[in-house]
Order: structure tokens, then C-alpha cells, then sequence
């Protein structure tokens, strides 16, 4: 939740968890989940796609650092 909280918003934890999972188990790239994201999130929610696609990145970072 720090994490999250640093990036601005702490409902962002499940997405740090999700990059660093996929960093940890490379099943699909950070960036397939960043075009399915940029692809499904509904237009009244588009403002948050560079809050999520920014938690993702720091969740990989963290994993591939720790």
C-alpha cells in the first residue's frame, strides 16, 4: 500500500502486485497488459490508464530490484 500511495493512489496496490508477478512469471508482457488495459478501460475511466500503466512499471521495478 505505501507503494500505491506514493504513486498517488492506494487502490493502484493490485496492479504493482500484478507487474511484479508478471516480472516473476513472465506469463505476458507489461506491455500486452498495458494494451489490454488502454483497450477495455471504459471511456468514463480513461483518466486512470497512466496511473495504472505507471503501477504496473513500479511493480516490476520493485520485483526485479528485491
Amino acid at each position: 500500500n505505501e507503494e500505491a500511495e506514493a504513486l498517488g493512489d492506494r487502490r493502484l496496490a493490485n496492479l504493482i502486485m500484478v507487474g511484479a508477478l508478471l516480472q516473476r512469471l513472465p506469463v505476458l508482457s507489461l506491455e500486452a497488459v498495458g494494451q489490454g488495459l488502454d483497450k477495455h478501460i471504459p471511456a468514463h475511466r480513461r483518466n486512470l490508464l497512466q496511473a495504472n500503466l505507471k503501477a504496473l512499471q513500479r511493480g516490476a521495478e520493485l520485483a526485479a530490484s528485491g
